[in-house]
């Protein structure tokens, strides 16, 4: 996916689904050295950040400001494909955020009342009006500066001027897949070979920066829908595309208030896994 400058980010422009990482990703992490982030220590966020449509459980809030729910109306092609993965032989399974996420089943979204809730509608715009609160549009954070080898601040560049922020407790580092090893290293965190080449100055030598992306691979299969039901765009689907819109803006159902990628599953491609490997899904 292209990177975004925007509020929200990836949110903004996503397909709205709701997935956690898998519990055994964060305990490993954990187990690597990084405390606080274990699946116990994450679900407390997750469970306090949630607004859960379906109501509170272990494994869900229903006090937080972001909104988790189901699709009202789900295709009817959707739901075919999740009875058809457990008619294969997979589990079904009807929330991936819970107990297990091996299994098919329908996605829970980040949607309020039909409309896409990104993480900037969530989270910042209703707290903008706060006074010590301070939002930089249009910047380019430049580097994180240390002192006595802890973050002390960032430099930014705003309207073509460099500024330099002073934290009074934490710098809360989150630029993306791409973005955040790179401003890393622009600080002078990283191997320190590659800093060295690229003429940066070494401040902490930390060689797992940058390395071991991982990338989702993708293979699209596309199949006939004789009954057209599909989202496709042919003249048999001509009344319900006209309908749409005003089914979506007098009940905000149908496929404008859909997210495309409806019903979805996790699987494990080889027994010995101890956790799933594929996530297929429809769209």
């Amino acid at each position: 996916m292209p990177a975004r400058r925007l509020f929200g980010g990836c949110t903004s422009v996503n397909g709205t689904v709701y997935i956690r990482g898998n519990r055994r990703d964060y305990d490993e992490w954990a187990a690597l050295g990084n405390d606080g982030w274990s699946y116990a220590d994450v679900l407390a966020a997750f469970v306090k950040h949630e607004n859960h449509a379906a109501g509170s459980s272990p494994w869900h809030g229903v006090d937080g400001e972001l909104d988790v729910q189901r699709l009202t109306d789900p295709h009817p092609l959707a739901l075919a494909f999740a009875d058809s993965a457990v008619q294969a032989g997979h589990a079904r399974n009807d929330d991936f955020n819970g107990v297990e996420q091996d299994g098919f089943g329908l996605y829970e979204l980040n949607q309020r009342n039909g409309v896409r809730l990104s993480s900037s509608r969530a989270f910042l715009h209703p707290v903008l009006g706060r006074p010590n609160l301070v939002v930089y549009a249009d910047a380019l954070v430049e580097r994180v500066r240390l002192r006595s080898g802890r973050a002390a601040g960032i430099t930014v560049r705003h309207r073509g001027e460099a500024h330099e922020l002073d934290a009074i407790n934490e710098v809360v580092l989150s630029a993306g897949t791409v973005n955040t090893p790179q401003l890393l290293m622009l600080s002078g965190i990283g191997p320190a070979a590659m800093l060295r080449r690229h003429g940066l100055r070494v401040l902490h030598d930390l060689t797992g920066v940058g390395a071991n992306p991982q990338d989702h691979p993708t293979a699209s299969v596309a199949v006939d829908n004789p009954g057209a039901e599909s989202y496709a765009l042919t003249w048999r689907d001509a009344p319900r595309v006209v309908a749409a819109p005003l089914r979506y803006l007098f009940a905000r159902r149908g496929m404008l208030a859909s997210n495309a990628a409806e019903a979805g599953g996790f699987l494990r491609t080889r027994p010995e896994l101890d956790r799933p490997s594929r996530r297929p899904c429809l769209r």
